[in-house]
């Protein structure tokens, strides 16, 4: 995101850093698929736990469960040619959701981003 807040960043480095957060993005996604994906594991035995009547657990109450838990950057690729201009919404309070794909000759990269918070100066 420094990069991208940069405006003296240039073209190439703006490349760089978005291929690379691709790459994070992508190998998280696939640690996820494989049942590797600890987070979810944790929310939905919270949830279960929740659902089932059961008192939570010291984990759930910790300060720092509640800080890896808060999503502030929520993503979805919308290359689908009957999706044009979409977004991906934020899933919470703090989070910006931001839906990207490709289109056209050439492929051009398009990406929209929506969040609850009146003020995109963080961002």
């Amino acid at each position: 995101c420094q990069i991208f807040a940069n405006p003296s960043s240039s073209l190439t480095e703006r490349e760089r850093a978005f291929r690379t957060a691709v790459k994070k993005h992508s190998a998280l996604t696939k640690q996820a698929l494989m049942g590797r994906g600890w987070d979810r594991h944790l929310f939905a035995l919270r949830t279960e736990a929740k659902r089932g009547g059961f008192p939570p657990i010291a984990l759930f109450q910790d300060k720092s469960y509640s800080v890896l838990s808060e999503i502030i950057l929520s993503t979805s690729t919308l290359n689908n040619p009957s999706i044009v201009g979409g977004t991906f919404g934020p899933v919470g309070e703090n989070c910006f959701g931001i839906g990207y794909g490709t289109w056209g000759p050439g492929e051009h990269l398009r990406a929209t981003v929506s969040t609850y918070q009146k003020d995109s100066t963080g961002f």
